[in-house]
């Protein structure tokens, strides 16, 4: 894998980034996503209409947050959360989970980028090698703050996927779901 320096980031060929998983890890992965998105989609269908039913009851009458976002390769899609109304964030990103059932995103990977904050910046296009996630390996370290970090553990994780690392993203973001402690789960 061939590493390179922008602005002093220590970052990695997006060819090599993108070809270093085997078809058989796509199509595991994808087939996860497809099972476990539709198995919640389907246990939390009251919890989803309740909610949706109640934002749709106010004044605005729109339930969705539509955004414009970047993914995979580049690729513009529309992701779907509910109104800000709702404070929870866990409960307010629930709609994304009809984005890993069409296939914009997957249940584990970067964040997906906002088409206001695209840039002709090197590291936004290393990050689109892999496909968004509604939760990452960013999202479940204690690290915070600045951008270049948060690329950092974004390649790392693109550069090290695999089943195994996935299966720990998805169990250690059940945990802090579930009012666990971060800290860091990957070297």
């Amino acid at each position: 894998m061939v590493e390179r320096q922008i602005n002093g980031v220590g970052c990695f060929d997006r060819n090599s980034l993108i070809k270093n998983v085997s078809g058989i890890y796509l199509f595991m992965k994808r087939a996860m996503d497809i099972a476990i998105s539709l198995s919640a989609v389907v246990l939390l269908s009251p919890v989803l209409f309740i909610i949706g039913g109640l934002i749709g009851r106010r004044p605005q009458g729109l339930v969705l947050n539509i955004e414009e976002k970047y993914g995979f390769g580049g690729r513009r899609f529309q992701a779907y959360e509910f109104k800000s109304i709702v404070n929870n964030p866990i409960i307010r990103k629930l709609p994304l989970l009809f984005n890993v059932l069409k296939g914009d995103m997957s249940l584990i990977g970067p964040l997906p980028i906002p088409a206001e904050d695209l840039r002709p910046n090197p590291w936004y296009q290393l990050r689109m090698s892999a496909k968004p996630g509604i939760t990452g390996l960013w999202q479940i370290t204690e690290r915070a703050g600045a951008m270049e970090e948060m690329v950092r553990v974004d390649l790392k994780y693109i550069r090290e996927r695999n089943l195994q690392n996935d299966f720990k993203i998805l169990l250690k973001s059940i945990y802090l779901l579930l009012g666990g402690k971060k800290r860091n789960l990957l070297p």
